[in-house]
């Protein structure tokens, strides 16, 4: 269970959120927790360029919002980085993906985008001054599968073994390090720091430093500075551009969804948001947890006398026994009643499945009047029956 929901403006929802047949299910930001943690970031560490991940959440209203702020963008695929070309022109790009075309890689030059080169071979792609990202061996994180800094990884080059002719390479004019997400610690990610900083020492050409994401989404932006401060000062004196690729830990915290539930027998109540919306969640349970109440119709929790609160289930609408999202201690779960799920501020709607062709959920925002700002109208039938036309279709 949750334990700050009293912060949560969910009973602001009764009346403005409808869930019925034709929108069973919605996703809602708070506005004024958006801007609280992306202001959090840039109150710690002022003096670097921060960049929101786009693959965290690219709804184009949020990527306005945080462009009005002073943030760039970070791309993992050219896609994402047109997707914030086209909401926030002019907005800093950092163009990171491990599969760059030659012609991806053209584009971005020619747009003006911040290339890291994944590797010496892609490096050797590249025309005009860019990042080189390289492994700083920092170890693997908790989460086995979001950590890229081992010796295994197949992310930039190992930070020991660079060639001694890249220090007369002008288009290494910058130096990536991203290690991973949710599951490392602040001194694996100032470790990374300190390492790329000694690579950028060695090499005369460097301008610029990318330090990635990678801070939990619980991450304290004050601790993570206090501790690249004392560790790695040089960042601070001015001789490069700084930047911060965080995603986590700007969004997770920052959206609920909610489900109307469809079904409720045997101890298991079927809702509209399974797998597809956390995929994550479903097939890695032992990595990743979201927290869950269960509230009224009218998004007021539901409450229980002494031992009238029972475990159950709470089940999403894909056509496979695994798709499970946890239980929940409450009363009994009855048709009409909504699940609130917690921190999917973050890689859930970006992450949707196609697994049986749902129609994603609409995406709110609740500004601080409690008014609510459509993000996302999310997808209709049309949508989906599109994606899978032929071609030649009607």
């Amino acid at each position: 269970m949750v334990d700050d929901h009293a912060a949560w403006p969910a009973a602001r929802l009764a009346g403005r959120l409808k869930l019925d047949d034709a929108q069973p299910a919605a996703l809602v930001y708070d506005l004024t927790q958006v801007q609280a943690r992306a202001q959090a970031l840039q109150g710690a560490l002022p003096e670097f360029t921060h960049c929101l991940a786009l693959k965290a959440a690219p709804y184009a209203a949020l990527l306005r919002r945080f462009a009005a702020w002073g943030f760039g963008f970070e791309a993992a695929s050219l896609t994402e980085g047109l997707v914030a070309q086209q909401a926030a022109p002019g907005a800093v790009v950092l163009f990171d993906s491990p599969a760059k075309t030659r012609s991806e890689i053209a584009r971005a030059e020619a747009m003006g985008w911040v290339l890291s080169a994944n590797s010496l071979d892609e490096l050797a792609r590249v025309s005009r001054p860019c990042s080189l990202r390289i492994n700083p061996l920092t170890g693997a994180g908790r989460i086995a599968h979001t950590s890229v800094a081992d010796a295994r990884s197949r992310f930039g080059e190992p930070f020991d073994a660079l060639p001694a002719a890249l220090a007369d390479d002008p288009r290494c004019a910058g130096w990536h390090a991203h290690i991973g997400s949710q599951g490392c610690s602040i001194e694996q990610l100032v470790l990374a720091a300190r390492r790329l900083v000694d690579v950028a020492l060695r090499h005369p050409h460097t301008r610029w430093l990318n330090l990635g994401g990678g801070l939990p989404a619980q991450g304290v932006f004050g601790d993570y500075a206090a501790a690249l401060r004392q560790t790695v000062p040089e960042l601070f004196e001015g001789r490069w551009t700084v930047y911060t690729e965080m995603g986590r830990s700007l969004l997770a915290t920052t959206a609920r969804a909610y489900s109307r539930v469809e079904y409720a027998r045997r101890g298991v109540a079927t809702i509209h948001l399974g797998a597809d919306f956390l995929l994550r969640r479903v097939y890695r349970p032992e990595d990743w947890a979201y927290p869950m109440r269960v509230l009224d119709a009218d998004f007021a929790p539901l409450t229980a006398a002494a031992g009238e609160a029972v475990e159950q289930t709470i089940a999403g609408p894909l056509c496979f026994a695994g798709d499970v999202l946890g239980s929940v201690q409450a009363p009994p779960i009855r048709e009409g009643d909504i699940v609130e799920i917690d921190q999917v501020g973050a890689y859930s709607t970006s992450m949707w499945s196609r697994h049986c062709s749902r129609p994603m959920p609409p995406v709110y925002g609740l500004d601080a009047a409690g008014a609510l700002v459509p993000l996302s109208a999310g997808e209709s039938e049309a949508d989906v029956l599109r994606l899978w036309a032929a071609p030649d279709a009607g």
